[in-house]
């Protein structure tokens, strides 16, 4: 199923983690006009398509782009709501489902995360399967080489030497990693997990999430089919039904909610 705009406090609770960075969490929905996709329209940036395109016609733009949307994973730490969600993993055998990239929830400690959109240090090829896997101080040195390149005064080989440990083409055909962008199919294996967790999860702790990525956001539609329990942590008002919202900050909440 393609992505697109628009498990148990015994038995399983099933979470959708915030998008966050170093100490403070931040809330940054993927689909929103302002900050990044303002500069760099989702339509143009958000598909593997329209990032070859921009990388052959418009390097410049391509490294600008790449650079600055890199440039918050360099330093990432876990923070108060990845160790929260970690405690909770461990106290109720609580799943993890994350739209997230970062692999930040595996740094606090937390196991069987799944990263329904993908990895940004898993290195894939053109049918998906993993050929490589990056680490952070890797992409640290790819985003050290792109801040030259970031004014736009650079040529497409230029580019590639710098992206070539994450994206290119070698005897073995391309490569890049394995993110979930827009047009994309969802892994299958992933999306099945999700939704048996989503179905059979008394209560679904959403966290962070504006809840307009499709199909990601029929997952707190299937656990209030079965009856679960829905609490959506954040401080705006979910697109999706709940059955309660708990309205503020998620590095203040998600960590009272441990016994």
């Amino acid at each position: 199923m393609k992505r697109r705009l628009g498990s148990s406090l015994r038995r399983r609770s099933s979470f959708f983690p915030v998008r966050a960075r170093r100490r403070k969490v931040e809330f940054q929905p993927f689909v929103t006009t302002g900050g990044l996709w303002r500069n760099f329209p989702a339509t143009e940036f958000g598909t593997w398509r329209g990032l070859l395109e921009k990388l052959v016609d418009e390097p410049g733009r391509f490294a600008s782009f790449l650079h600055s949307f890199l440039l918050p994973f360099v330093g990432a730490m876990p923070n108060e709501c990845h160790h929260a969600v970690r405690g909770l993993q461990e106290k109720f055998g609580a799943s993890v489902i994350t739209q997230n990239i970062d692999g930040l929830h595996q740094q606090a400690g937390s196991t069987d995360v799944l990263e329904i959109h993908g990895s940004l240090f898993n290195i894939v090829d053109e049918g998906g399967t993993t050929v490589a896997t990056r680490t952070i101080e890797d992409l640290a040195d790819m985003v050290a080489g792109l801040a030259p390149l970031a004014s736009g005064n650079c040529t497409f080989d230029q580019v590639m030497e710098v992206v070539r440990p994450f994206m290119g083409q070698d005897d073995k055909g391309l490569y890049r990693p394995g993110l979930v962008l827009f047009e994309d199919e969802l892994d299958s294996d992933l999306l099945s997990r999700a939704r048996d967790l989503a179905g059979s999860c008394d209560c679904m702790i959403i966290v962070g999430t504006s809840g307009d990525v499709f199909p990601a956001n029929l997952l707190p539609v299937l656990a209030k089919a079965q009856q679960a329990r829905v609490v959506a942590v954040g401080p705006e008002r979910p697109k999706f039904e709940c059955d309660l919202w708990l309205d503020g900050s998620a590095a203040r909440i998600l960590p009272s909610l441990l016994p």
